[in-house]
Formats: structure tokens, sequence, C-alpha cells
């Protein structure tokens, strides 16, 4: 009896007992030593060691050691989430990351702005010796963090910020207050009048006038031209590659100059070619790519739209100003109807508020867009409360289409803008860029109250990763 309790005691402990992660993570720094407020390539690898299938964590935090302190360095704002994504192909986040026995995969977090994202930790940006280790040890379920119980931690790596020098310790002076990620806009032209000398300056874009597109051209220009760190060159080639895009759809809608349009074609694919084939970024990688895939045009595409150009009416610009306006004056027309009843004219005409306090958030200087879409969110609540019962459906459906195709345009506007800053907080664009995905699912599956939730989401974190502002009407 002894011997079968012994045996049973055993085998319980053994079915408890942890079995090892088969999945080897390992890191690397390059270069070794930076200067504070320029990022370094994090080279990551993990390989599954085991003889079975093996699942990596998708999420992973840096652990950092300096000066006798070791905290999780925040790959965004402080108070958020201090795990990041493993950089995957196609640039969404993954729960899980299966590896088969033997394989190995690469996961490098390359410098570039706002790259690798736990760099706007600003406690990485000061004089000093880190070391460093990447702990694969979050997943996510149901969009919330859970931690791994058995999760790959790296070896550790050492990083060293140097004190800076001569042009780079002035130029430093004046921007160390500041966070990387956030950019130095500010001071840029200060940088570019008293130290056009220093890194710090090639990592900041000259200032030239607004909206001046031969401007804004040039100065990237004379950006990359002072040789800046190979990400943040990149990120230039990759902006100059959109301009030539923009200058090649100027040539063809205002002036039908097929020829010039075809040189700033061609000027944006040798770029696009070379930032889609190179070892950078994710995200420029990604925005090289769609470059190719939609921005490019050969020059018998450029003939042909040409010629439907001249055969037709080039369509207007749209306006979500106006659609919303339409759908106000069918709801006005509506609730003014005499055979309107009570429930359906007292529940409209709160709509009618909304829209009104819509146009007038969206006629401030600048627009306030992030109230529009607020307003235009509790529109939109009540129109789909409302639908088959007060309000017939095939209207109200039709008014919360045109409401969800004025916040997807607002949204658009304001992601396109971040993704052509340079400068963009990459982390909170990708989140911009991911909430701009779920809310064209959305609108797809007729969830209208979702999709213009997820708009104004993709909104709020747009003009969150970059202080570039466009025109909305």
């Amino acid at each position: 009896m002894r011997r079968l309790l012994l045996s049973c005691t055993l085998a319980v402990l053994g079915s408890g007992a942890a079995v090892a992660n088969p999945i080897r993570l390992t890191l690397a720094v390059e270069p070794e030593e930076s200067l504070p407020g320029v990022p370094v390539t994090l080279r990551v690898s993990a390989i599954n060691t085991g003889s079975v299938p093996a699942r990596l964590a998708g999420h992973a935090r840096l652990e950092v050691t300096a000066g006798g302190t070791t905290f999780y360095a925040y790959p965004g704002a402080r108070g958020d989430a201090d795990a990041a994504p493993l950089p995957m192909p196609d640039g969404r986040a993954a729960s899980w990351i299966d590896l088969a026995p033997g394989e190995e995969r690469r996961f490098d977090f390359f410098s570039a702005p706002g790259s690798p994202a736990y760099f706007c930790d600003e406690r990485l940006q000061q004089p000093g010796i880190y070391r460093l280790r990447l702990r694969a040890d979050i997943s996510y379920s149901a969009g919330d963090p859970v931690p791994v119980e058995d999760p790959s931690i790296s070896n550790e790596a050492i990083l060293t910020m140097t004190t800076p020098t001569g042009v780079d310790a002035q130029a430093w002076t004046v921007i160390r207050e500041m966070n990387l990620c956030m950019g130095w806009d500010s001071h840029a032209a200060t940088l570019w009048s008293e130290y056009p000398d220093s890194i710090y300056t090639a990592m900041t874009v000259r200032p030239s006038p607004r909206r001046d597109r031969e401007a804004e051209m040039a100065s990237l220009q004379a950006t990359l031209a002072k040789n800046p760190p190979a990400g943040f060159a990149d990120a230039l080639k990759l902006n100059i590659a959109n301009r030539h895009i923009m200058f090649m759809e100027r040539a063809m809608l205002r002036e039908g100059d097929v020829q010039t349009a075809f040189e700033h074609s061609e000027a944006a694919r040798l770029i696009f070619e070379e930032l889609a084939s190179k070892e950078t970024a994710l995200l420029i990688k990604m925005g090289a790519g769609e470059g190719l895939r939609v921005g490019v045009m050969t020059l018998a595409e450029l003939q042909d739209y040409d010629r439907r150009l001249r055969a037709l009416e080039p369509p207007a610009i749209p306006c979500e100003g106006t659609q919303v306006a339409v759908v106000r004056s069918e709801i006005a027309s509506v609730v003014g109807n005499p055979a309107t009843s009570k429930q359906a004219r007292s529940r409209l005409e709160m709509v009618l508020k909304n829209l009104d306090q819509y146009a007038a958030h969206l006629a401030k200087t600048p627009s306030a867009m992030s109230n529009s879409l607020h307003e235009l969110r509790s529109a939109v609540g009540e129109i789909q409360h409302t639908k088959g019962s007060v309000v017939p459906t095939e209207e109200g459906t039709r008014w919360l289409d045109a409401l969800t195709a004025a916040a997807a345009l607002s949204a658009r506007k304001a992601v396109d803008a971040a993704t052509a800053d340079s400068g963009a907080r990459t982390n909170m664009l990708a989140q911009a860029q991911q909430n701009l995905k779920e809310a064209s699912t959305a609108t797809d599956q007729r969830d209208f109250q979702a999709a213009v939730r997820l708009y104004k989401a993709a909104l709020d974190k747009a003009e969150a990763a970059s202080k570039l502002r466009v025109p909305f009407c």
C-alpha cells in the first residue's frame, strides 16, 4: 500500500512539473553604441530546439537594467501596455506564433523614426550602459493581455549610450527634454540654423512653408543629403516617393501632362523597389509595397488614364460635411412632416442636434474632428435604435450608410496624413491603421455603430501619432 501511495504521489508531482520552453530567443544590439535619442536595431531570432511544434508568445517586453534599477521599457505612452508585438511580415500582431521542430524565425526591430517602439521610453534616451533582455511573455485573449506561464527569455545584450560631444552635445541641450518619438519639430528651425552639422539635425526635416509641396519635397531631399541614420533615411525616402506619386496625380488631374506624370511615377518606383527589397522597419517596407501595388503607374496606364479623364468629367472631391448636411436635410424634412409621429419626431430631433454640433466642430479652425466624430457616433446610435420602429428600415439604413462614409473619409484623411509624416509615432500609427481596417470590416458587415466607433479611434490615434493635420470639409 505504501508503495502504491508513493507511486501515485510521484505521478501527481510529475504531471504538475513544468516543461521547459523549447524556444530559444536570442537578442543582439546593432550597433552596440549609440547617442541618446538615436535608436538602435534589435536583432531577434527564435528557434524551436524541441522535437515537436511549439508556440511563442506574440508580444514581448524589453527588460532593462541600468544603474542598479530594472524596468520594462514602455513601447508607447507611459502607462500603456509595456509589451510590443513581435514584427510579423503582414504587419498584424499575433497572439501566438507557431514554430515547427527546428524552425527558426526572425523578429528584428529595425531602427527608424519611432522604432523600436521601446525607445520611446525616455529612460533609454540618456547616456549610460543598459543591459537588455527580451521577454516573449504576453499573449492576448479577447483583447486583454495574458501573462505566459513559461515565457521565452533572451540572452542579455549590452547597449551603451555615449555622451554627445561637440555640435551634437550643443544640439542635445536643445532637445534632450523632449521625447524622441514625439519628434523635435518645434526645435527644427533652431537645429537647422544653429547646429546644421549635428546628427540630430539630420533626424529632423528642414522647416518649409505649409502646403507648399515643392518646398516640402526640397526639405525632405535636403535632410536626406545630411546622411541621417539608415532607418531615418529610409523614412525620408518613403516620404519622397509618396510626394512623387502626389506630383504624378497632380500632373494628370490639373495639367494633363502624361510625360511629367510618368517621370514622377518612375522616380517613385525606383525608391519603392529599393525599400521593399531591403532590411528596414516593417512599416516602411509595407508602405513601399503598397506604393508599388497601388501608387506607381506605367506609361501605358497613364496614357489610358489620360484618355478616360478627357472623356469624362473628373469626379468631385468627396466632402464629409456635404454628406452629413444631406442627411441632416432629409431628417429635417421628416421632422417637419405633420404625418411624422410624435415619438419619431422626438428621436430625430436629438439626431439633428448631434449633426448640428458635428457641423459646429467641423467649422472650427482647425477642425475639431474628434469632437465631430463623437457627435456622429451619437447620431448613428439614435438612428440605429429608431430604424425599423419609428423610422423605416430603408430610409434609416441610407442615413447610416452616408454618416458612416463621412466618418470613414475623415479617418482616412487623418491616417494618410500621419503615414506621410516621417516623424510619426509608428506604434500609434500602426494602431490607427489597424482600427481603420477593423472599421472597414464592420462597415462591410453593416455594423454601423461599431464602424463609426472604430473610425473615431483611428482618427484619434492618427492625430496622436503625428502633428500633421489635413483640411476637412
